[in-house]
């Protein structure tokens, strides 16, 4: 597997063809990792917006290939380059493939809202992103979850639109 980095916008290219809302989302990244096998994109994950939120697709019938993993490690040494300290992510609950993958990858659950859609994770990078990830689990511990969810969904939906728009 070939592996290319860079932002959503320098790689907008190579994503299309992409499956929606996955480009939009894909396109708005500041670090951009994208998968490439038989000539065309097999998976594309991302960075975006101030709480460095990862974004991951694996095209159906390459999933269950440990592409997943070998595109995380590639995404976290991107990150370290450009000297990000933490990423986050809200998970499905019920995506146990998913939240397997984070887990093995020395994720912190942040946030499990009781009757909640999506677990809150973050990885730290450095000393000082496991400072914030603290931070984030004890914050996250006094807001309502609902509350919490809201804001997660409207900073993702803000970053997404704003490359929409462009």
């Amino acid at each position: 597997m070939e592996f290319i980095s860079g932002s959503g916008e320098q790689l907008r290219e190579k994503l299309q063809g992409f499956p929606s809302p996955w480009v939009n989302w894909l396109q708005a990244a500041k670090i951009l990792v994208v998968g490439i096998m038989d000539d065309k994109i097999v998976a594309a994950y991302g960075i975006r917006g101030v709480l460095n939120t990862v974004t991951l697709y694996v095209r159906e019938g390459y999933r269950g290939q440990g592409i997943g993993g070998q595109m995380f490690e590639k995404l976290v040494d991107a990150a370290r380059k450009q000297g990000l300290h933490f990423l986050t992510a809200a998970v499905v609950n019920q995506n146990s493939v998913s939240l397997n993958l984070c887990s093995k990858f020395g994720s912190k659950v942040i946030k499990n809202p009781k009757n909640g859609r999506d677990v809150v994770i973050a990885w730290p990078l450095t000393v000082g992103g496991d400072l914030v990830c603290r931070f984030f689990r004890v914050a996250c511990s006094m807001v309502p979850d609902d509350f919490l969810m809201e804001i997660a969904e409207r900073i993702i939906e803000r970053t997404t639109l704003q490359v929409v728009r462009q």
